[in-house]
């Protein structure tokens, strides 16, 4: 049931039942872990150990900050994944300072919130390019007749592309880190964030703190990936 009181999702299988109560497990662990990875983050600001120098020299030093090639439509262009989370990180972090450090009240965290769960998007969309995962699909045009259309997969589709399936699928991405990421991004059951961003279901009150942590968490975690042959 979502906060306007529609039901959204109905289970109604054994198996169904089965995925619900994972999920519900699930949340449950996940709603502890948030408090416990906010207080970790502020403390860490706090003791000097977190700041935006840190974890800007820590996402160049990985993919994100490399800069490599794209062909779009014959064109190639130079791009570099680190140039669309920049100015969101930047922000964060010169809030959260202000308000940890220096007292001030706590700030919003609408703009950060919507720019970072939409370029985590992104992210994982040069990732999959980088390894060979398509991240379109055909689709039929109004005619019903063949002209090789194509569309673009959305995030679902795509974290199902990645998920690692020994001798079928081995892309080797952390099965924990789908789910997170499914969990926090796209799932009914759980924060559904991009979607509720990208729709104009967030109220104000729901930008909250911790929220935009799970989704900057993402990204680091995105972050620790090495590129194999």
């Amino acid at each position: 049931i979502d906060k306007f009181g529609n039901t959204i999702e109905v289970f109604s299988t054994a198996e169904e039942k089965e995925k619900e109560a994972f999920w519900q497990s699930y949340s449950f662990r996940f709603q502890i872990g948030t408090q416990w990875l906010v207080y970790f983050f502020v403390e860490a600001i706090r003791a000097g150990k977190l700041s935006f120098e840190s974890v800007e020299q820590f996402l160049l030093d990985r993919w994100i900050g490399e800069e490599f090639i794209e062909n779009y439509n014959s064109v190639e262009v130079s791009v570099r994944p680190y140039d669309l989370i920049r100015p969101a990180i930047r922000s964060l972090f010169q809030k959260a300072q202000g308000w940890i450090l220096e007292g001030e009240k706590q700030p919003d965290w609408v703009m950060e919130t919507d720019s970072l769960v939409l370029k985590a998007e992104a992210l994982l969309r040069y990732m999959c390019r980088r390894i060979g995962i398509s991240t379109f699909k055909p689709r039929k045009s109004k005619e019903g007749n063949a002209h090789n259309l194509v569309m673009e997969k959305n995030l679902d589709e795509i974290l199902a592309d990645l998920q690692h399936r020994q001798d079928v699928n081995e892309t080797y991405f952390e099965e924990d880190d789908r789910l997170f990421i499914k969990y926090v991004f796209t799932g009914k059951f759980g924060q559904n964030l991009r979607n509720r961003s990208a729709h104009g279901l967030l109220d104000y009150n729901e930008y909250a703190f911790e929220n935009l942590l799970t989704i900057f968490t993402a990204i680091m975690r995105l972050a620790k990936y090495d590129f194999n042959k």
